[in-house]
């Protein structure tokens, strides 16, 4: 289909650098790349914050774009 499109995924960092609680915020075109958004987002590992030099959880907000 060749469609481009973006999602917004929000999602937890834990202290260890893994994603939890990711849930997509919004799309274009709606709902389209969702899943593979999320797939994406849970597979991935991250730098965790940092609290006084120790690892900590957090929130991030990531725009995916899907370009054909």
């Amino acid at each position: 289909d060749r469609t481009n499109g973006w999602v917004v995924v929000k999602f937890t960092v834990n202290a260890d650098g893994a994603v939890q609680n990711a849930k997509v915020t919004s799309s274009q075109p709606a709902r389209v790349f969702d899943r593979a958004a999320l797939a994406a987002i849970s597979r991935a590992r991250f730098e965790p914050a940092l609290d006084k030099g120790k690892p900590v959880a957090s929130t991030l907000e990531r725009r995916i774009e899907f370009k054909f």
